[in-house]
This record gives C-alpha cells, sequence and structure tokens, in this order.
C-alpha cells in the first residue's frame, strides 16, 4: 500500500517532485523514490507488504528499460499471473506483485487490467510510446487523482495535498462539488472539491499521449445486475457464496508483514473473521473501537464474535480527548467527509496499527446483499403506490412530533427523509433517502448562480437508468455501488487506515463475489423485512445465533453528544473565523440559525452540522495552509 504521483508533458525539477511525495509520508512511511527523465517524472512512497526488500522498491523499471511503474495497492493473484508471464519468457528478480504488475502490462498491455484481482491504483510510463497509462481498480478501492496542466502537461497523485503542494494547480473551489457535500456530506466522482482537478472513476483505465487524455471503463457491475439470473436453490447459492467468500479470503492473507481484521461483532466483519480463522489464520488479532454511550457501544458484540472464533482481541474505548486528534485527522484524511464513523474508523487504524501492517474487513458486503435499511425505505415505497403522497403528509404533520429519546438514529430525520422521498421518482427517491440536506441557504450567491442548474439526484438517475430491466432492489444496490460505496464508504476506508500506514483488505469487494451477488435474485437479499438472507445463512455456519439475528446497528459515532459537549469549542471558533466562507458559502443567518437549534437538541440537524464541521476542518488545516505557502511562495518569487 502506498502513495504514487507523477508528472508527465513538463519538466519538473525534482526537490518540487520529493516535495509533493513528502505529503502523502503517511501511506507510505517506509521507504520512497523519485524517477526523473527530461519532461516528466514519477514518484513513489512505499508501505512494504510483499517482498519488503530494496529490489521492490518504486519506481520500478522493468529489466529491458520499456516502462516504468507506480503502483498503490495489491494484486492478489499476482502468483498465478506470474507462472503465466513466467510460461511466456519473463524473468523475474523480485517476489513481488509490483514487478508483476509491470511485467503484465509490458505483455498484454493496458487489457492487463481485465486479468487482474486486486484493489489498486497504477501509473506506468511506457518509454516505447511516450505515452502515460493509468488504472483504477474495479470499485475505486484506491484514490487516483489527476489535473490537466496548462502547458498540456497531466499531473497526477493519490491524493490532493500534492497537487497543492506543487503549486501547478488552483486551489479554487468546485461548486457541483460543494452542492454534492451539501446534500450527501460527500463528493461524487469524477469531480472533487478542488474545480482544477478529477477521479478516474473506477473500472477505469487512462492514457496521456501528446497532451491528451483518453479514458474508457473496463468492467462494468452492471453486466452481472443485467445477466440471467441464478437458478439453482438457496443451499446452492449458499455453497458457491461460501467457496468465492473463503477464495477471496485465502487471496487476501498473503502478506509477510502482520495481518488481522477488524471486528464489529456484526455480521459482515465476523464472517470476514471467521472465514480467516478457517483459512488456518492461527493467533488472529482483531480490532474494536468501543464509546461509552450504550446505543452507540457494540464492544459486547465484538467480545462474544472474538470469543466465539478465539482471536486475540484488541477493544479500544474512544474517549473524551476527540478534539486532540482531530487537527492530525483532518490533514491526513486529506478530504472533507461528512461520513460520522470516519474518525472511529481512523482511530480503529491508529490502534490496529500498534499490532499489525494489514487488516482485513466487512465493507461491502450492505451494498452487494441488501443490508441496508434505505433498501427497505425502497421497498416500502413500492408497496405504497398511490398511498405515497398521503403518507409523505402524514409524515410531514407527525416528523416533527417523533420521540427521539434512546434513538441512535434521528427519528425526525428518518421521517423528513421518507417524507421527501415519497413525493419523487424512484431514483430521486434512493437519493433522498442519503440526502443529509440540500444547500438552501448555505451556498452564497455567487456560486448559487453557477451552481442554479445542477442537481446531484440526476447523477442517481443516470445510474438507474443504466441498468433498467432489472429487479428494482437490484437497480437500488447498483445505484449505491456507484455512488455512496466508492465515493463514502471506501473513501472513508482508505484515507482513515492510510492515515495510520495501515492497509485494509475487503473479501466481500472480490469481483468474483460482486457479480455473483449481483445474478442473485431479490428473495436471496432480502425478504419479508429481513436483509442480507444468504449472507446470513453462510454466517450462521460460522457464529452463533445472538450474533447473526441481531438487528444491524452500523457503525456510527456520537457525534452530536461530540459537537454539543467536547467539540463544541472547536467548531464555534471554525465557524466564527471565516473557514465556510472562504470555501464561498454563507455562515449567518440560515447555518447559524440550525446551528442554534442543533445546541438545543434538534437532532434532525445532526448530519449536517457534523458535515459542515469536517468540511470547516478541511478548509482550516489543508486547504488554508497550502494557500499560504503558494501566497508566501509567490511572494518570494517576485522578491
Amino acid at each position: 500500500m502506498c502513495g504514487i504521483l507523477g508528472v508527465v508533458g513538463q519538466r519538473i525539477e525534482r526537490d518540487r517532485v520529493a516535495r509533493m511525495a513528502a505529503t502523502m509520508h503517511h501511506r507510505g512511511p517506509d521507504t520512497g523514490g523519485v524517477l526523473l527523465w527530461q519532461d516528466g517524472a514519477l514518484a513513489h512512497r512505499r508501505l512494504a507488504i510483499l517482498d519488503p526488500s530494496t529490489a521492490a522498491n518504486q519506481p520500478f523499471v522493468d529489466s529491458h528499460g520499456r516502462a516504468a511503474l507506480v503502483f498503490n495497492g495489491e494484486i492478489y493473484n499476482y502468483r498465478d499471473l506470474r507462472k503465466q508471464l513466467e510460461a511466456r519468457g519473463h524473468p523475474f528478480r523480485t517476489t513481488s506483485d509490483t514487478e508483476v504488475l509491470l511485467a503484465a502490462y509490458v505483455e498484454w498491455g493496458e487489457s492487463c487490467v481485465a486479468r487482474l484481482n486486486g484493489m489498486f491504483a497504477f501509473a506506468v510510463w511506457d518509454y516505447r510510446t511516450h505515452a502515460l497509462f493509468l488504472a483504477r481498480d474495479r470499485f475505486g478501492k484506491k484514490p487516483l487523482f489527476y489535473s490537466h496542466l496548462g502547458s498540456g502537461g497531466l499531473l497526477f497523485a493519490s491524493e490532493l495535498k500534492p497537487f497543492l503542494a506543487s503549486q501547478l494547480v488552483d486551489s479554487a473551489p468546485d461548486v457541483e462539488a460543494l452542492v454534492d457535500y451539501l446534500n450527501l456530506n460527500y463528493v461524487l466522482c469524477p469531480k472533487t472539491l478542488l474545480r482544477q482537478v478529477r477521479q478516474l472513476p473506477a473500472a477505469h483505465v487512462g492514457i496521456w499521449k501528446n497532451g491528451r487524455l483518453t479514458t474508457r471503463p473496463y468492467w462494468d457491475l452492471a453486466e452481472s445486475f443485467l445477466d440471467e439470473r441464478w437458478t439453482g436453490n438457496q443451499d446452492e447459492a449458499v455453497e458457491r457464496l461460501v467457496e468465492l467468500t473463503n477464495q477471496a479470503t485465502k487471496r487476501r492473507l498473503y502478506s509477510d508483514v502482520p495481518l488481522g481484521a477488524f471486528l464489529s461483532g456484526g455480521v459482515d466483519s465476523s464472517t470476514v473473521a471467521a472465514t480467516m480463522r478457517s483459512a488456518g489464520t492461527a493467533d488472529l488479532h482483531t480490532f474494536s473501537v468501543e464509546f461509552p454511550e450504550p446505543e452507540f457501544n457494540e464492544g459486547a458484540h465484538a467480545r462474544l464474535a472474538a470469543s466465539h472464533l478465539g482471536t486475540v482481541h484488541h477493544p479500544r474505548l474512544v474517549d473524551e480527548a476527540i478534539a486532540d486528534v482531530l487537527p492530525e485527522y483532518a490533514r491526513r484524511m486529506d478530504v472533507p467527509l461528512g461520513d460520522d464513523s470516519a474518525i472511529s474508523t481512523y482511530l480503529l487504524s491508529r490502534w490496529a496499527r500498534q499490532h499489525v501492517t494489514v487488516a482485513l474487513s466487512g465493507d461491502g458486503a450492505d451494498e452487494l446483499f441488501a443490508g441496508y435499511v434505505t433498501y427497505q425505505a425502497d421497498a416500502a415505497y413500492r408497496r405504497l403506490g398511490w398511498l405515497r403522497r398521503p403518507s409523505a403528509w402524514v409524515l410531514g404533520m407527525l416528523g416533527p412530533r417523533l420521540p427521539e429519546v434512546g434513538a441512535k438514529l434521528s427519528r425526525r430525520f428518518r421521517a423528513a427523509q421518507l417524507r421527501r422521498g415519497l413525493v419523487r421518482p424512484p431514483a430521486q427517491a434512493h437519493f433522498a433517502w442519503r440526502q443529509v440536506g440540500d444547500g438552501t441557504g448555505v451556498i452564497g450567491p455567487d456560486l448559487q448562480r453557477e451552481a442554479a442548474d445542477y442537481d446531484p439526484a440526476e447523477i442517481f438517475r443516470f445510474y438507474h437508468q443504466r441498468v433498467r430491466g432489472a429487479d428494482w432492489l437490484d437497480r437500488m444496490l447498483y445505484v449505491d455501488c456507484q455512488t455512496w460505496l466508492p465515493d463514502d464508504i471506501l473513501v472513508k476506508v482508505d484515507r482513515a487506515s492510510m492515515a495510520a500506514s495501515l492497509e485494509c483488505r475487503s473479501p466481500f469487494l472480490d469481483y468474483q463475489v460482486a457479480e455473483f451477488a449481483a445474478r442473485l435474485p431479490r428473495g436471496l437479499k432480502m425478504r419479508g423485512g429481513h436483509k442480507k438472507i444468504i449472507l446470513c445463512r453462510l454466517a450462521r455456519r460460522y457464529l452463533p445465533a445472538r450474533i447473526v439475528d441481531r438487528k444491524k446497528a452500523g457503525f456510527n459515532s456520537p457525534t452530536a453528544r461530540w459537537l454539543r459537549g467536547p467539540l463544541r469549542p472547536m467548531a464555534e471558533e471554525l465557524f466564527a473565523s471565516g473557514a465556510l466562507e472562504a470555501l464561498g458559502l454563507s455562515w449567518r443567518p440560515h447555518l447559524e440559525l440550525r446551528w442554534n437549534e442543533f445546541l438545543r437538541g434538534a437532532r434532525e440537524h445532526q448530519y449536517a452540522s457534523w458535515g459542515l464541521f469536517c468540511l470547516a476542518l478541511w478548509q482550516r488545516h489543508v486547504l488554508a495552509g497550502w494557500r499560504e505557502s503558494a501566497a508566501e511562495a509567490a511572494t518570494r518569487k517576485s522578491a
């Protein structure tokens, strides 16, 4: 696991490249390297997982000097690929997946990505064609950003900070990305919060040559959702899923450094830990966070799962010192993310890193096997039919009066989401289930004019239409696999784990598992109010009923209590400092009113308030610092 960056089509100094790479030191604290040529450069920060010898350091040049590679991630089937490549005459001087990946590109060109099973973002400078090849894994587990330079060149990197440090890219915010964030607490790909920086989408490759970048997809889960349905019975489906998840887990156990697992005590993470144990992982170390608040604390369930599986378990309590870690958290997270579990994932990763360098997680199971309450909302939407509008009216009347006592998630907020969604078409209704706000009264007048014709719900509708003809549940699962999963969940996991120099692997996001899940009929995913039917059947082979049958809790943090308590001084200082206004937002009077309502107990504002707090943190600790550095550099240059 690493950080990569490069510049092509423009001469650049080694010192500047080194400064850019240094901003990603946490992604690769073991070693770093820079490769320069006349009008380009590649740089790398390495977290050594496979073959930690110096021979596997990057940038990596093949033995004939045909191509150079920088690579972030893991290729899980690299051993099989190596055998194929050796049969074709490729020599190998390391035992790393890095060398296998470069040989695969030299042998098969851009079509090599179809052969890869892994999580990756990589770039190859091809000396033969004077072209740059970029690729990102099927689900977008590993990030890859790029920016077109005025010279016709291209700058790419694993994070946003190198773009700011380069002083080649303007730090002006992207208005549509801000609208995304204010609605969802995350930004929809390919946008970023920097206007001049874009993301290469998941399952895409890009080729830069002669000043032009072209991109194309190489895989789409839509094909599996639209393919023939699984025709076997439920028992046969469970057997096939057992086979696929065991294979996926075993592939993710290759490591030359210590390896463990996140364990919340829920079905997903507990099943991953169980398959690790069944694969022969001895002395498995597992990690969980605990909270003082009973409604947020899953510690007892995690301890139960650990005891049942016989793992060496490491629980850790999140205490009141949360404010002390936030500045460093904001800098290392690189992007603002209003997901309230991101800070807990960061703390969990820091604590796990004290014992292991790699951790497996249960991410992806909810999006593939229908584990969220939002899918139950979609089901209710269909059942209500013509009663949707009357139901929305009732919710509008009763929602503000719903009790909040003991509720982990705000009942009033959920009622408002349902009310908005019930009067919209299906895809926009699903957007409403994900929506935390709408930006009303938040975006300043200048930015409001720029964003007047933009509606992020249309992106949900676009993906919904891409799988028209599929079952209604599959259409919603596909929408989430194209939005919520890569743009929120996987951003959170990548940034939080890499901030702690920890690699995180997700067996459920093996593309073979995903393609199988997409072909399953709805009844094996959700039926009669029960979610993740087939996954729970699988889990019963390994886990006690108390874990499998318990109500899904979700990995949330008590952010509302934090903002009203230990984080309130920091939040109010940030809001008063003009951090949001610097992004073109308007703090007063609308946001100030909502903040005061939140402080008085209006929990329906908790998600939007946390999102704005994270956005202000990012502006203060990431964007503002680099703007000041750029201004100082410009002053020195003019002097």
